[in-house]
């Protein structure tokens, strides 16, 4: 499952870096299996495909991702959770310019 680098449209706070790579290297076949664009070509996507209509739990690596980025992207929607996170953001990027000043963490 590759294709096009994926934009991910949340938070990236709440994902591994092997969940990100992932995001970031399968996401848009995700989006092209989970909307019926792209046909299953292996067990694994038809699988996935099962997980992504609900029809079976998510149990593989590539479900249980997209599931949490779809999660993360609904939690994100409600406004008050949003402000939370660029909230969030802004002292990331404050302590990344600090840390990058040779100040200690």
């Amino acid at each position: 499952m590759a294709g096009e680098p994926f934009t991910i449209l949340c938070s990236k706070a709440p994902f591994s870096m092997d969940e990100f790579d992932i995001l970031r290297r399968c996401g848009g076949e995700f989006e092209r299996l989970s909307n019926g664009e792209a046909a299953p070509a292996t067990a694994a996507q038809e699988q996935f495909v099962e997980a992504a209509r609900g029809r079976n739990s998510a149990e593989i690596v590539y479900e249980r991702v997209r599931t949490k980025y779809l999660k993360r992207l609904e939690w994100e929607s409600d406004p008050a959770n949003r402000l939370r996170v660029e909230a969030d953001m802004a002292d990331v990027g404050q302590c990344r310019v600090v840390c990058m000043n040779g100040a200690t963490r």
